[in-house]
């Protein structure tokens, strides 16, 4: 199994704090400055390499008197993914129930903007009760944006618990002049660090076990600046020499010729062949004996040493070689990072510089076998092996299919250089899975047309002509070509080997509602049924791909009440196999049944659960859930919570970075500027847009551009707007009629016959309503009929004294009636939380979620809850033991989260909201 997750062995070594070295010097007076401010958030100890930044942290630590925990970064932890996985697991080494809501929202398969993680973090670490230290050690390997910028949230508004502690070469990218002025700040730089005279006389004589001369010291002090490396090195060149340090007297020249020679002197005073050895696990970032010996042992230039890796890692921590242990087990160490590097320039000029790219092939073979596939993807990279590399994400990538990590697929084959990814099919198709994933079927269709170009069926292998096939069927099934996608589907069954996991249930997914829009529907249902059958319960992701089928048939064909049943069954699956995705899919789906049969304040519960965990959804079906939720809440005469949820469904499209999401939030807001009787906004976005029907976003979806222009256009009344209110509705009605689409067929029906009657055509009105009633009677659908405009009342009663469908049209009357009938109202429940909890349980039964666009802190919520009993800024200052300068700062970010100017209507709109109790 592939996961993103940090593994275990790999994540013990980022989170061991470096020892203290035994030659170490306290530094009191660094000591005693690191410690004075306990209750500045923020420490940034920042020097070039070599200058004991970590081991001053790392002393001041042991008698610091907090709890602790020490991360050290990489270049392989820039990214915001990995970044906060293990920031999280630093927390939780020291408070192992800590951070639960943060560490769901980065299982994700979109992960939220940084305000809401931060926000969110913020919050989960104000529940701590007790004061600790985060250490983020090199923190100048982070150089992505949105690292930096979560950081740079973590700090504007720090949890008073915590003390972030960061250490690199380099300033970290925030505004430090900003945080010194507000007197956030405590740091220590190059200056600070720089050992004194007397530090470094104390140094050498703890390092060397005997008095050096004063003309040796005030020549090193000169040469290295203070620089502890430098000293270290001098002290290792100084070793066995018959006149300690005379040659130091003797150099001259720039800093780097000092460090060179001083280097070259250290590793020809080791004995045969171990320089050789030292230099060439320098390409490891972190090694152990058996990778030592992996990369070693069977070369006889580098075994000339005669030691193993066991040996060579003992001589180097007895001689104190710059060789930093990584766990409590004695197991993994590192080199110190400079030396790593000085080491690495030996490579010019030596035999063993031809060595590397082998090396770098070794230690990749050792990673892999292992199962550390990330540092086995790199190594192949680095050492130039190309074709390996892309061999590796071939092997493993059907895995990480299986897994629904398509993610890491999509950044591993971007590490792939493009010369070698163009040219290989398997590799190509990791490209087509991310494409799916994204909805984004033009992207798809290129992938598919160059994957086809290059195979040979007659020698390809049958798994990837099926995958081919199933991909291609999803090209053909999302345009509408339920023939062609069926016979694809079909191939894809013969090929693909018959094994449960992702692809497979997807095959069946498809191939089944591949039936379904051929309109053999009972087929579809029954193939699916003995599929479920012969799974059990225990097919986990397999068996939820085929239950979620089963719904969309259900669905798809208009049969509500069954979809409901498969849709309660998929939550069941999602529990057994503990699936959050799949959980959240099962919860859309229930809320979709109920919205459909007016069930709204089931609706409501169900929606709102889902948009909490929108960053799980596949974004297709979030940004559908977040439309549902707003046309919900406008629905129930919610309107504040309506137009939040609106702003809340824009900036997330936005976020997405899709005009066909974004396209859909402009229409769901002119959905809604309908049914709040706001003609002017609804039309005058009906009338610039220029919406497109495709199979795709038609489907299930209840937000579909096209059916709202021409529901916008047909309330207007105007001649001309209704006929082309019925030419986009006859091209939807096609597509929708030629896919059994029977969902939006109903949708259109109605449509259809409000347009139809006012346009005179009355019969013809009556004939596309009483279609929709027998489409609509025994599987309940309601909602449809209560949105379609006044007309449809008059249409009904008539159809009524024809003595059609009697019963259920004094229903839809009555809901009809019921809606019209229904005063404005304030939200009821419990107070709305504000930062997303994801849940294990089945969704709530009343609406718990604020739709902020960034939800309020919890420092944020006392300040407002202040401000509700008209305390003034200073004395809601002098409340929070905070300046007043702090107070206006959290008012300030208020005012923008709940889109006011004043404080009065904060207070009214949050109490409003549900933030605030109602007095």
């Amino acid at each position: 199994m592939v996961s993103e997750s940090p593994n275990i062995p790999l994540l013990r070594t980022k989170l061991y704090r470096p020892p203290i070295p035994v030659d170490h010097v306290p530094r009191l007076e660094l000591l005693e400055r690191l410690g004075k401010h306990p209750d500045r958030p923020l420490v940034v100890v920042s020097a070039p390499a070599g200058y004991g930044k970590s081991t001053v942290v790392s002393y001041w630590l042991e008698g610091c008197g907090k709890q602790n925990a020490w991360l050290s970064l990489d270049k392989n932890d820039d990214d915001l993914h990995p970044f906060l996985a293990y920031l999280l697991a630093t927390i939780r080494t020291m408070f192992p129930d800590a951070v639960k809501e943060t560490m769901a929202l980065i299982n994700v398969r979109n992960l939220p903007p940084e305000a809401l993680l931060s926000t969110t973090l913020v919050n989960e670490i104000e529940k701590i009760d007790q004061k600790f230290i985060v250490v983020l050690d090199d923190i100048h390997t982070i150089t992505n944006k949105a690292v930096n910028a979560f950081i740079g949230l973590l700090i504007h508004h720090p949890p008073p618990s915590m003390q972030l502690v960061l250490v690199g070469r380099r300033d970290p990218v925030l505004p430090i002049s900003s945080l010194r002025a507000r007197g956030m700040l405590t740091e220590l730089r190059m200056q600070d660090l720089r050992f004194t005279g007397d530090e470094i006389v104390q140094y050498l004589q703890a390092a060397t076990k005997y008095e050096i001369e004063d003309e040796i010291t005030e020549a090193l002090a000169k040469k290295t600046e203070g620089w502890v490396t430098g000293l270290r090195l001098a002290v290792l060149a100084m070793h066995g020499q018959e006149n300690p340090g005379q040659k130091l007297l003797e150099l001259k020249g720039t800093t780097r010729y000092v460090v060179d020679y001083l280097v070259s002197e250290v590793l020809d005073q080791q004995p045969a062949g171990l320089g050789r050895f030292l230099i060439a696990i320098s390409i490891l970032d972190r090694f152990c004996a058996p990778l030592c010996d992996a990369l070693c042992k069977t070369d006889p230039l580098l075994a000339e040493a005669g030691m193993d890796g066991r040996e060579v890692i003992g001589w180097l921590q007895k001689n104190n070689l710059f060789v930093i242990p990584l766990d409590t087990e004695n197991k993994w160490f590192r080199y110190h990072h400079l030396f790593q590097q000085l080491l690495q320039r030996q490579f010019h000029g030596d035999r063993i510089r031809e060595k590397t790219a082998e090396l770098h092939g070794r230690a990749g073979d050792w990673f892999e076998s292992r199962g550390f596939l990330e540092e086995a993807l790199t190594h192949a990279i680095q050492g130039g092996h190309d074709e390996k590399a892309a061999d590796l994400v071939e092997k493993y990538r059907i895995n990480l299919l299986n897994d629904d990590k398509w993610y890491i697929l999509e950044k591993w084959f971007r590490l792939i250089p493009k010369a070698v990814r163009e040219t290989r099919p398997a590799l190509l198709l990791a490209n087509a899975w991310s494409a799916y994933e994204r909805f984004q079927f033009e992207r798809l269709a290129l992938v598919v047309e160059k994957v086809t170009s290059l195979v040979k069926p007659e020698s390809t292998d049958p798994s990837l002509l099926g995958e081919l096939s199933l991909l291609k069927g999803e090209l053909h099934y999302w345009s509408g070509e339920g023939a062609l996608s069926l016979k694809c589907f079909e191939a894809a069954r013969k090929q693909l080997q018959e094994k449960q996991g992702l692809v497979r249930g997807l095959l069946e997914l498809q191939y089944h509602l591949a039936l379904c829009m051929a309109g053999d529907t009972e087929k579809a249902i029954n193939g699916l049924d003995a599929r479920i059958s012969e799974t059990g319960d225990l097919g986990g992701i397999y068996l939820s791909r085929l239950v979620a089928g089963l719904y969309f048939v259900y669905y798809l064909s208009g049969d509500l009440l069954r979809g409901r049943l498969e849709a309660k069954r998929l939550q069941r699956v999602a529990a057994h196999s503990n699936i959050i995705y799949t959980e959240t899919w099962g919860a859309y789906m229930m809320a979709c049944t109920h919205f459909q049969a007016n069930e709204l304040e089931p609706a409501l519960a169900y929606f709102t659960w889902v948009v909490q965990q929108r960053y799980i959804m596949h974004a297709r079906a979030a940004v559908d859930s977040i439309a549902g939720l707003a046309l919900t809440q406008q629905l129930l005469k919610q309107h504040d919570a309506a137009s939040l949820s609106l702003t809340l469904l824009e900036t997330f499209a936005m976020d997405l970075g899709d005009a066909q999401y974004v396209s859909i939030a402009h229409s769901c807001r002119a959905r809604v500027a309908l049914l709040g009787k706001d003609m002017t906004a609804a039309l005058e976005w009906a009338r610039t847009a220029d919406e497109k029907t495709a199979p795709a976003g038609l489907f299930m979806w209840l937000e579909v551009p096209t059916i709202t222009q021409a529901r916008v256009l047909i309330a207007d009344g105007a001649s001309e707007n209704i006929k082309k209110a019925l030419v986009l509705l006859d091209q939807v009605q096609q597509y929708s009629e030629n896919c059994h689409f029977v969902n939006q067929v109903i949708e259109c029906t109605l449509l259809q016959s409000a347009a139809l009657d006012k346009t005179g055509h009355r019969d013809k009105a009556l004939t596309a309503l009483n279609k929709a009633v027998a489409l609509s009677e025994s599987t309940g659908w309601i909602r449809p009929f209560v949105e379609a405009g006044p007309s449809i009342t008059g249409l009904l009663n008539q159809l009524q004294k024809q003595k059609a469908a009697e019963g259920f049209i004094q229903r839809l009357l009555a809901a009809r009636k019921h809606h019209q009938s229904a005063v404005g109202g304030k939200f009821t429940t419990q107070s709305i939380k504000s930062s997303p909890q994801i849940s294990k349980s089945a969704p709530p039964s009343q609406p718990l979620v604020e739709p902020l666009v960034e939800p309020l802190t919890h420092r944020e919520l006392d300040v407002l809850a202040l401000l509700s009993q008209r305390l003034q800024n200073k004395e809601i200052a002098e409340h929070l033991s905070i300046s007043s300068v702090t107070v206006k700062s959290h008012l300030r970010s208020v005012y923008q989260k709940l889109q006011v100017l004043k404080r009065r209507e904060a207070v009214l709109k949050a109490t409003r909201l549900g933030i605030l109790p109602l007095k």
